[in-house]
């Protein structure tokens, strides 16, 4: 079931001591609905208060409680712990109330470590963005992040988007987790109209001038970057160039995107997903998508994981005739592989699925932290992330 946000919901689940410190925070101390004899569940006064504010204070409100929200849940928790070792206070899960739900936690954490709290909001953004595209031609380089090459960067970026009409500002923000260096581009997405009542109560068209989302994530020993943004292919092309004329100084060549991700080797009978015992993980193919080289059909394959003995090879052998149409005719072209997380000393257990489809595109970025390293290791292991191929008419800008 889908989590869905609402402002009596927050009231309800945040304890009331907070509630009281949180209308101060934004500026609304003379507020007293009788905190001291107000009831732990008594939401109506504070519901009433914000309904009855100004449109710009209410919508201030339910920003700020939003962003608590997203963070009310397992992942948000375990985003607040990594953020808060990140900043060498690691000790702050142990600190938290532990008879509060994750609601009061992550109330309390807004409150009294904004710091912590905005750096999880960052993290948990990076786990919750998915279909990564991924180029693996880079060059091996500490990326620039000074001043000027960032600013270089949304130039680079609006100029790319201004013939679409959009674009005209852009805001680049940096940060680095676990050798990665994630770019946070927000440029200028197309202006919206929409109806909106003032601070009078009147009903009055107003412009909203949206960004869009852009992100890099480049690992510098790799020589490799995965993109997010919701833009055509030849878009991400041309956002790839920027990050890689204006940051790590090189000019980018053809792109080969057949060797980011190869899954022929899977369909191989014999090929295993071996994983090492000490990594306590085991994997699975469950779900496989065939292409056909000459005519292009196209087969689904899935697994049924409740009945005993079933593969994604034995589902190959009962669907394809293999004697009129040899595998050898047909490309893997995506993949669903199943993980399983069992107990270890500093990780959670668990189970993971991830996708991975023909060129390069790739679900793992946005998975849980924790699990993405142990991941990314078997796409390598079992050659499905083909790493790093000589970047053929690539050159270091001005050379």
């Amino acid at each position: 079931m889908s989590r869905q946000f609402s402002i009596a919901t927050m009231l309800r689940m945040v304890p009331n001591e907070l509630l009281q410190e949180f209308f101060s925070v934004l500026g609304h101390a003379d507020f007293d609905p009788d905190w001291e004899h107000l009831g732990q569940r008594e939401f109506d006064p504070l519901l009433d208060y914000i309904t009855d504010l100004p449109t710009s204070q209410a919508g201030e409100f339910d920003q700020e409680l939003q962003a608590v929200y997203e963070l009310s849940c397992q992942s948000g928790m375990t985003a607040i712990a990594e953020a808060a070792k990140l900043l060498d206070m690691a000790e702050l899960p142990l600190q938290m109330p532990q008879e509060m739900s994750v609601h009061g936690r992550a109330m309390w954490t807004r409150l009294r470590h904004p710091k912590v709290f905005e750096t999880a909001q960052l993290l948990h953004e990076i786990d919750h963005l998915s279909w990564w595209r991924k180029r693996n031609d880079l060059p091996s380089t500490t990326p620039n992040t000074s001043p000027e090459a960032i600013e270089a960067l949304e130039r680079a970026i609006s100029s790319l988007l201004k013939d679409q009409g959009r674009g005209r500002l852009c805001t680049v923000e940096t940060y680095t987790r676990d050798n990665v260096h994630y770019f946070f581009a927000y440029p200028d997405d197309y202006s919206e109209t929409a109806n909106q009542h003032d601070d009078n109560g009147n009903l009055v068209p107003i412009v909203i001038n949206k960004t869009m989302q852009v992100v890099f994530a480049y690992h510098s020993k790799e020589g490799s970057m995965e993109t997010y943004a919701k833009l055509p292919k030849r878009m991400k092309e041309g956002l790839e160039g920027c990050f890689s004329e204006c940051i790590l100084n090189w000019k980018l060549g053809e792109h080969v995107p057949g060797k980011t991700f190869e899954m022929n080797q899977l369909k191989d009978p014999h090929f295993h997903l071996v994983t090492d015992p000490q990594d306590r993980v085991t994997a699975e193919l469950v779900k496989m998508r065939l292409a056909h080289k000459t005519n292009g059909r196209k087969v689904d394959l899935a697994v049924d994981r409740t009945i005993d003995g079933e593969s994604i090879h034995k589902a190959i052998e009962q669907t394809i005739r293999t004697e009129a149409s040899p595998l050898s005719q047909w490309n893997v072209i995506a993949v669903a592989i199943h993980f399983e997380f069992l107990p270890k000393a500093g990780r959670k257990p668990g189970r993971q699925t991830i996708t991975v489809s023909f060129p390069n595109t790739c679900n793992v970025r946005s998975e849980r932290s924790e699990r993405v390293e142990i991941i990314q290791k078997y796409l390598k292991r079992w050659k499905i992330d083909c790493g790093r191929p000589t970047p053929a008419g690539s050159m270091a800008v001005g050379a």
